[in-house]
C-alpha cells in the first residue's frame, strides 16, 4: 500500500494519490530435486479490465533444471532480465523507499521480463552466474524517456531480434555483493517490417542496443548500503527518428524530445538500524538516497537534447521493519530537473512478503 503527495513548482499543490501498486502471488513446485518450476502472478493497481488503471500479468513463468547441482543450471520460460538490483530484486521490504529508486525504474526498465533460455550457477561458494538469450526489445516503443517501451514481457513478443544478457556477482562476505550484467541485441528486426524512408520505400534498420550495470551492496553489522551505476548505448538511434511507417507518417513524431543514444544513470544509498544496539529484534532504518538520470546524455546528429530528461533526486527516510518481511515505510524526496518544474513528494508506504 502507498499514498503519495506530490507537489510540482513552488506554488503548485500538493496532489495525493493512494494505491496498491502491486500485489504478487507466488508458487513454486518441485517436480525432482534437481527440476523445479516458479510462476510469479501480478496484480498492478488492484483493478484490471479494459477501463482500469491496472493490470493482470506473469512476472515470472520458467522451468529450471540443475544439471550439476548448484553449479550449474538450465532455466527456460519467462525469465526477469538480470540487470542492476532492484529488476530481480523489488519486493518492498528489500528495498529502502517508498517507490523504486528511478535509475532502476527509467534508465533500467524495472520491472523488466522476456522469453528466455540460459544458464546459471554458483560455482564457487562466493560467486554466482546467470547468462541467457532472450527475447530482445521492440525499438518501435523507445522513446525520450527511455527504453521501457520496448520491454515486450513475452506476450506475443517479436522474436525476431534476440539479446544475449549476462549476470556476474561475487560475495566474498556474506552481505557484502558486488555484480556486474552486460546486455547486446539488435533491435531492429523487431521493428517488424515497418521501417520506410520518406518515399515509402521498406527498409531494414540495424538497432544496436547495448548496456551495462555495475552494482555492489553491504548488509552488515546494521549498516545497509547500495551504489549502482547503469548505462545504455542506442548508436543508431538517429535511423530511428528519421523512418517513416506504411502510410508515410514519421515513427516518432516529436523532434525536440529525441530518443536518447546514451542514457545513464547512477545512485548512492545508506541506511543504519538505530535500534541494533538495544537488540529488541525490530530494525528502524533511517536512509539517505541520491541518484542522477538522464535518458538524452547524448543524442543523435541533428537533433538537441531535451534538458528536462536531466534529473538528480534526493530521498530522506525511514524503514521500519517489526519482523523479517514485513515493512513500513515513510520518506520524502526532492527532484531537481535541468529544466522545468522541480518536483517535491512525500509517500508512506506498507509491505510484505513471505
Amino acid at each position: 500500500m502507498q499514498v503519495r503527495g506530490t507537489t510540482t513548482g513552488r506554488e503548485g499543490e500538493r496532489a495525493w494519490v493512494a494505491d496498491i501498486p502491486r500485489l504478487v502471488l507466488f508458487v513454486a513446485h518441485e517436480f525432482t530435486s534437481d527440476i523445479r518450476s516458479y510462476v510469479e502472478l501480478e496484480v498492478e493497481h488492484s483493478l484490471s479490465c479494459a477501463s482500469c488503471p491496472g493490470a493482470a500479468e506473469l512476472e515470472q513463468a520458467y522451468l529450471e533444471w540443475n544439471v550439476a547441482g548448484r553449479t550449474l543450471g538450465l532455466r527456460a520460460g519467462l525469465v526477469l532480465v538480470p540487470m542492476g538490483i532492484i529488476n530481480q530484486w523489488h519486493e518492498p521490504p528489500v528495498f529502502h523507499g517508498v517507490v523504486r529508486p528511478k535509475v532502476e525504474t527509467v534508465v533500467i526498465p524495472s520491472t523488466w521480463r522476456e522469453i528466455a533460455i540460459g544458464a546459471f550457477g554458483q560455482p564457487l561458494d562466493w560467486l554466482r552466474f546467470e547468462a541467457y538469450a532472450m527475447t530482445g526489445l521492440d525499438p518501435l516503443g523507445f522513446r525520450a524517456g527511455g527504453l521501457a517501451g520496448g520491454r515486450q514481457s513475452g506476450g506475443l513478443a517479436r522474436a525476431n531480434a534476440w539479446a544475449g544478457v549476462a549476470r556476474v556477482e561475487a560475495e566474498p562476505l556474506l552481505g557484502v555483493i558486488a555484480g556486474a550484467s552486460v546486455y547486446a541485441s539488435d533491435a531492429g528486426p523487431n521493428g517488424d517490417g515497418k521501417f520506410f524512408l520518406r518515399d515509402g520505400t521498406p527498409v531494414d534498420l540495424t538497432i544496436p542496443v547495448i548496456g551495462w550495470s555495475l552494482d555492489a551492496r553491504w548488509r552488515r553489522s546494521g549498516i545497509e548500503a547500495r551504489a549502482l551505476f547503469a548505462q545504455w548505448h542506442v548508436p543508431e538511434a538517429r535511423a530511428l527518428m528519421v523512418s517513416f511507417n506504411a502510410s508515410g507518417a514519421p515513427n516518432f513524431i516529436d523532434p525536440t524530445s529525441p530518443i536518447g543514444s546514451r542514457i545513464r544513470g547512477g545512485y548512492v544509498e545508506a541506511a543504519y538500524d538505530v535500534l541494533r544496539p538495544l537488540g529488541l529484534g525490530h530494525e528502524l532504518l533511517p536512509f539517505a538516497r541520491l541518484e542522477a538520470y538522464d535518458t538524452q546524455s547524448a543524442v543523435p546528429e541533428g537533433f538537441a537534447a531535451n534538458a528536462s530528461y536531466g534529473v538528480r533526486e534526493l530521498t530522506l527516510g525511514a524503514s521500519y521493519r517489526p519482523t523479517q518481511g514485513v515493512v513500513l515505510k515513510a520518506d520524502y524526496q526532492l527532484r531537481d530537473r535541468t529544466l522545468g518544474f522541480d518536483q517535491t513528494q512525500l509517500n508512506v508506504g506498507l509491505g510484505f512478503m513471505y
